[in-house]
């Protein structure tokens, strides 16, 4: 079985962004078993394909997308062209013309036997792979999307164009992957007949987890501060939370890592909070963490960061949305909290005692060597595909 996957980020298993390492751990394994085409769009400034995935990949496209600017008024200008063509704006950026030409003369030349496209966004690519069963693998759905984003000018609106550009996006595939039952929902809800599959993520499991004590009393949020739902929870942490954590443990420090940090993070740095804006590797930030805070309240989807501490046995405290389509048990695995209080409360307790943080997260790491890698989910991909290719 041909697989060409269509992505609008340059996969690798060390990308900033979750999503894109998601896609990269899946295609990986995919690759393992079958010929695979990977196209994907890369910014002038993002790492192009990783290593391990170009050496598997059968073929290998990339598009760099233009530089756009980050102006307010090229941001403003961006919005107002997407909304004339009834695009989100980010879908709106997708459509590269070099990539389409280079899709129309991969699937000519190549003979693929089925496609998957990565985010909504690869589905205006859908045309350029005439004839061939198309699987549209959706990380969060539109609606989650466009209702994190409300800070923008027009909200309202937003969500209405992602609803449609998202109607249009399943009629023109075959079958869709949501990560959650709850994704799988807010997609029926669009009023399409499509095929709707739930399979969660997958992650790498470390060969050994990390330090579940951790060193001193550092929480830790890791997140790309270019998702806002991140922003809002890391302001969240900083302004609400770890107030209340600092009052009863003065040793306490925050610890804030993410690229892309905008100012109203950056504002937050003082005496007892640090940011790191850009580190090669996230584990040695968790592995210092005694505590792993994921205070999440908007968008949706699976977090792949909750995934990647819980398997690196980390003591864990997140939001029930954080841990979304994740089947852990509040006080087992993780320490569940939804307001500020409850936050603080879990938080200081494990601060407090070494060996329930240690206890948490052995118990994290047993349960993600025994559900969440990837093996499971790669055999759930390959049966939709190969059931698509014989239905052609």
């Amino acid at each position: 079985m041909r697989i060409v996957a269509v992505v609008p980020y340059p996969p690798r298993a060390d990308a900033t962004h979750g999503g894109a390492r998601a896609a990269a751990g899946l295609l990986v394994r995919l690759a393992r078993r079958h010929p695979v085409a990977i196209a994907y769009l890369r910014e002038e400034r993002e790492p192009p394909l990783d290593d391990e995935l170009r050496g598997l990949a059968d073929t290998v496209v990339e598009a760099t997308m233009p530089d756009l600017g980050d102006s307010v008024w090229a941001q403003r200008r961006r919005r107002a062209t997407a909304a004339l063509r009834g695009r989100p704006t980010w879908a709106a950026e997708g459509p590269i013309p070099e990539l389409h030409t280079r899709l129309r003369e991969l699937t000519h030349s190549w003979k693929p036997d089925v496609a998957q496209l990565h985010f909504q966004v690869a589905s205006v690519y859908s045309g350029d792979l005439p004839g061939l069963p198309t699987v549209l693998v959706v990380y969060e759905p539109g609606a989650a999307h466009a209702a994190a984003g409300r800070r923008g000018p027009s909200p309202r609106l937003d969500e209405a164009v992602w609803r449609r550009f998202e109607r249009r996006a399943l009629r023109d595939t075959d079958a869709t992957v949501a990560l959650t039952e709850r994704d799988r929902e807010a997609l029926l809800e669009l009023g399409e007949p499509a095929r709707i599959d739930v399979i969660p993520l997958g992650i790498d499991i470390p060969a050994a987890p990390l330090d579940a004590q951790g060193r001193g009393e550092i929480v830790c949020f890791v997140g790309n501060f270019r998702h806002t739902p991140n922003v809002d929870a890391a302001r969240r942490l900083a302004t609400a939370i770890f107030p209340r954590v600092a009052t009863e443990r003065p040793g306490a420090r925050l610890r804030l890592v993410g690229a892309e940090p905008p100012p109203e993070i950056l504002a937050l740095e003082g005496e007892r909070i640090s940011i790191a804006a850009s580190v090669p590797d996230v584990m040695p930030e968790l592995d210092r963490a005694a505590v792993v805070a994921i205070p999440l309240r908007l968008g949706g989807g699976m977090r792949v960061k909750a995934l990647e501490a819980l398997a690196a046995g980390k003591a864990v405290v997140a939001s029930a949305a954080a841990v979304e389509g994740i089947d852990v048990t509040d006080g087992v695995q993780v320490r569940l909290a939804e307001d500020d209080e409850q936050f603080a409360a879990s938080i200081v307790e494990l601060l407090k005692w070494p060996e329930a943080r240690v206890r948490l997260g052995s118990a994290a790491r047993s349960w993600a060597e025994s559900h969440a890698g990837w093996e499971g989910r790669i055999d759930e991909h390959e049966r939709l595909l190969r059931s698509l290719v014989e239905r052609r």
